[in-house]
């Protein structure tokens, strides 16, 4: 439901209009989370832990396109990774890269999850839907994903299908997102800045250990895993 905005020339001057959003909790409830995605995605944070903690020798390969463009050739893309990661499981935890949001320096392509046709309409809800339909299919093939989180409440409309998250040079600087990190369920790792420095990283990663107060959208009787 589209709602034209009230600008009296002074508030929302720069607003075409809102639009009323699926929940978090309704999204979840739509598309619920399967057993089998729930074993994969709860399997796969404790195997990155225990990689990370020097526990287990395998390494961690995030393979996949720069961003998801297409929901269909995603499918079929992951199909043919999930087969590849059975046969190197022994020395490698494959983890699928499922980039729905694009940070950008300038003007460009939002990414999947808020332009899912690539035109423009910004149909957010459809993009959305899609993105949790297109992360359960993968967790069911038994490969788990791992994104970049640029919207801070996205986590909550897909962070139960995520193994490994990261904050990106763009973003990493961020007090917001040094915050969300914080607050996620899943392993996060944060990139260096666009300068190269570690500076930025390192920031993050003591701020994110320490504890947030974080903005979320919930509904009464709801909560989040």
């Amino acid at each position: 439901m589209k709602m034209n905005t009230t600008t009296n020339g002074v508030k929302d001057i720069r607003v075409v209009s809102y639009e009323k959003m699926t929940s978090p909790k309704a999204l979840w409830e739509k598309i619920p989370r399967t057993e089998e995605a729930n074993k994969i995605v709860k399997n796969t944070r404790e195997c990155i832990e225990n990689i990370f903690d020097g526990k287990e020798s395998r390494r961690i390969l995030i393979v996949g396109p720069c961003s998801i463009h297409d929901y269909d050739e995603a499918r079929e893309y992951m199909e043919q990774l999930a087969e590849i990661s059975k046969e190197v499981k022994d020395r490698f935890l494959v983890l699928a890269r499922v980039n729905v949001e694009k940070p950008r320096t300038k003007a460009d392509w939002p990414g999947f999850l808020l332009d899912p046709d690539r035109d423009c309409s910004g149909d957010i809800e459809k993009g959305r839907e899609l993105t949790r339909k297109l992360l359960l299919y993968i967790n069911e093939l038994g490969l788990p994903a791992a994104t970049e989180f640029v919207y801070t409440i996205t986590p909550q409309y897909i962070g139960d299908l995520i193994s490994l998250a990261w904050v990106g040079a763009r973003s990493v600087g961020a007090d917001m997102h040094k915050r969300m990190a914080s607050g996620l369920s899943m392993p996060v790792g944060f990139k260096n800045g666009l300068e190269g420095s570690v500076e930025a990283a390192v920031n993050a990663v003591l701020t994110a250990g320490s504890r947030s107060v974080l903005l979320v959208l919930v509904q009464m009787g709801w909560k989040q895993e």
